[in-house]
């Protein structure tokens, strides 16, 4: 397969460019997150949980702090995709609001909610309507596609927590930025080889409970790089219902994305559903690389953000673009 002749064919906007750049942005970016000045009155409150409110590309860094901080945090974090806030949220409350055009409807909303809450705000943004209406505004470059931005929806938010005090003070930020450099290109090498694995095919996007913020990105990023439909869950929720409803079906494929440190509880379901499974769909297992559930969940994301660009080369569609995106945006105006 000549990668290299589709690419000048079919990605005009060079995303593969951004993609590839990745480790040196999640560098930036939390040189970024370590030097902005937080507020002295963030410095001396005393919170009792975070809200993180984003959407699309925006939301996603707020799902795989969510995953990392289902053992590590002292306080409870949330994640809200809604127009609404939830009514945990008060004076007491670190609310993110993370929009990258600034001008998410759901994420101004639930902006203006927590505003009127009194909750302490910081708005991550690289300009808009978020940008003119927040007092604490850490402002990012602006003319990317939000869904290459992942570090600086992550990184800042996590460096940030960890200065407050909200969770470990450690040096993960720091090594995940060294592993990712040295797994990109190996990276980038297994994602081309699951494009061609999963060409034609539906995803069906397995992985633990503690993977599911990147099952969740590399759904996205499959609709919106590729153009291609798929569908996710996890283990082992997925055991008690979907599994039953499953059928024989050669037109679909599964991606499990595993790891060595798998509870032996959950080691013996995915085994289990596999085994039901592969008689008549083809099972892709991933091993997920990693020291740390950061580096991990971030090694699985490169993967699948490198397969989806590869698969839309493949199905010679663009992967910059978004249309069925901006015909809803244009017809939410009207």
């Amino acid at each position: 397969m000549n990668f290299q002749k589709l690419m000048k064919q079919v990605d005009k906007q060079n995303m593969i460019k951004l993609l590839k750049q990745f480790p040196t942005q999640f560098k930036e970016a939390y040189e970024f997150g370590k030097k902005w000045p937080i507020p002295q009155s963030f410095k001396k409150k005393k919170f009792d949980h975070v809200c993180i409110q984003g959407m699309g590309g925006s939301g996603i860094g707020g799902e795989i702090i969510k995953n990392l901080m289902h053992k590590n945090s002292k306080i409870l974090v949330k994640v809200n995709q809604s127009y609404s806030i939830p009514t945990t949220v008060t004076k007491n409350t670190l609310f993110f609001a993370v929009s990258y055009s600034g001008n998410t409807e759901e994420t101004i909303s639930g902006f203006k909610q927590a505003k009127k809450k009194k909750a302490s705000i910081i708005a991550i943004t690289s300009g808009g309507k978020l940008a003119k209406k927040s007092k604490y505004v850490l402002k990012v470059s602006g003319g990317f596609p939000p869904r290459t931005q992942l570090a600086f929806s992550f990184v800042p938010m996590m460096a940030i927590m960890q200065r407050l005090n909200l969770t470990k003070k450690n040096k993960e930020l720091e090594n995940t930025y060294r592993f990712l450099n040295k797994y990109n290109k190996e990276l980038e090498k297994q994602g081309k080889n699951l494009a061609l694995q999963i060409k034609n095919k539906t995803p069906i996007i397995y992985g633990q409970y503690l993977f599911k913020s990147v099952l969740i990105r590399f759904h996205t990023q499959l609709a919106e790089n590729s153009k291609a439909f798929s569908h996710w869950n996890i283990f082992p929720e997925l055991t008690h219902n979907e599994l039953v409803g499953y059928k024989n079906s050669g037109k679909l494929v599964f991606v499990f994305f595993r790891d060595a440190k798998e509870s032996v509880k959950i080691k013996k379901r995915i085994n289990v559903a596999k085994n039901i499974i592969k008689k008549h769909s083809k099972v892709i297992e991933i091993k997920v690389k990693g020291k740390t559930l950061m580096e991990k969940l971030f090694y699985a994301s490169l993967l699948g953000d490198y397969c989806s660009y590869y698969l839309a080369l493949l199905y010679k569609v663009n992967p910059s673009p978004v249309k069925n995106i901006e015909i809803l945006k244009k017809k939410l105006k009207h």
